[in-house]
């Protein structure tokens, strides 16, 4: 089994046998889509949704762009934080630990249990190496990498909320190969294919529910 961490707080497994040829995928650029790349979340989108099934994990749309903000709990124990010069204990709150605030804890013995805020951004619209393309029935964002173009997640709107999902290309390489644009080669000691679809062919992809794995669902959360 080879675990991958997409995203802080959500963890996707690929189960592959020993015999199974691991493979990299590229795009030559991000495509479009058929409402192009998005340039501002729409004020009607904006706001924080949370994963349905834990409320831990949380997706925020601002004008930014996309973020992930999951809570994390952990265990410090007083010897760690004893021989940490920069971390300290006052008034119910552990110091040092978080640069930007300092954390509530509970204390057990000599361990003491605090909550992580963990940030990580999805998309920032103001970046030059990742994009958002869009089309009536979902997203699809796009993040550069060794001088192409990874396709990472895709996102569906629904009515009471989002699906969130990761891509994976081994699920879907005979289709891949059977794209007009693509290209075998060796990167990293791996075969990897280098592909140039046309918009229909990765709109295909992305209607693909194959591509896509341990697909999320977010609900809004109501200010």
């Amino acid at each position: 089994m080879k675990c991958v961490a997409i995203i802080t707080g959500l963890f996707f497994c690929l189960m592959a046998n020993a015999q199974d040829e691991i493979t990299s995928f590229y795009l030559k650029a991000p495509v479009e889509l058929s409402k192009g790349f998005v340039g501002e979340i729409p004020d009607k989108l904006k706001g924080t949704y949370t994963l349905s099934t834990d409320s831990s994990s949380n997706l925020v749309f601002d004008s930014s762009g996309i973020s992930i903000e999951s809570k994390h709990l952990t265990v410090v124990t007083l010897d760690q934080i004893q021989k940490n010069s920069a971390w300290y204990l006052s008034d119910g709150k552990i110091h040092g630990i978080d640069k930007n605030e300092a954390l509530h804890y509970i204390e057990r013995n000599d361990s003491f249990f605090v909550a992580l805020n963990l940030d990580y951004s999805i998309v920032d619209l103001k970046s030059t190496t990742k994009k958002l393309g869009s089309s009536k029935d979902h997203w699809a964002v796009f993040e550069k990498s060794d001088g192409f173009w990874l396709l990472t997640y895709r996102i569906i709107w629904d009515k009471k909320g989002l699906y969130f999902s990761a891509f994976d290309h081994e699920k879907v390489i005979d289709q891949i190969k059977s794209w007009k644009s693509v290209n075998e080669t060796t990167m990293n000691g791996y075969k990897t294919y280098i592909a140039d679809p046309t918009n229909q062919e990765l709109q295909d992809l992305l209607k693909n529910e194959a591509a896509f794995i341990d697909s999320r669902f977010f609900i809004e959360l109501k200010q």
